[in-house]
């Protein structure tokens, strides 16, 4: 695991305090804002991949669905090697937490994106408990 610290600066879109755990193409990051920087996070997420989303055959991101989990929820994908291959993300706003789950498969070039939702849904009830 990987610990953060506090923020430098006071900033509403830095986080607070952050922590990142990783195993076997799969990540959870968690990072802990003030107010309502954590749904001003998610609210940005979503209007940059709605702008940038890359699309076919094109290398970069790709919105698939928003609020699939709940309010404050998005899906996407991160493609490469010409949009044949992907990595799956969900990020979430659960109070003052943004989680942010990614899973790869090396092997297949693509996530499972059901067991995605199925991890990001369980580290989300952790971040809220």
């Amino acid at each position: 695991m990987t610990t953060g610290g506090t923020a430098a600066h006071g900033a509403r879109t830095a986080p607070a305090y952050w922590w990142t755990s990783s195993r076997r193409g799969r990540s959870r990051t968690v990072a802990r804002y003030r107010g309502d920087g954590a749904q001003a996070y998610i609210t940005e997420l979503k209007a940059q991949l709605a702008r940038c989303g890359a699309g076919g055959d094109e290398e970069g991101f790709d919105p698939v669905a928003e609020d699939h989990l709940g309010p404050d929820t998005v899906l996407f994908l991160g493609t490469y090697d010409e949009g044949d291959r992907y990595v799956g993300y969900v990020a979430a706003a659960v109070g003052h937490y943004v989680v942010v789950v990614m899973m790869s498969d090396s092997y297949l070039g693509a996530a499972d994106l059901t067991t995605l939702n199925g991890i990001a849904g369980a580290a989300m009830s952790r971040a809220a408990a």
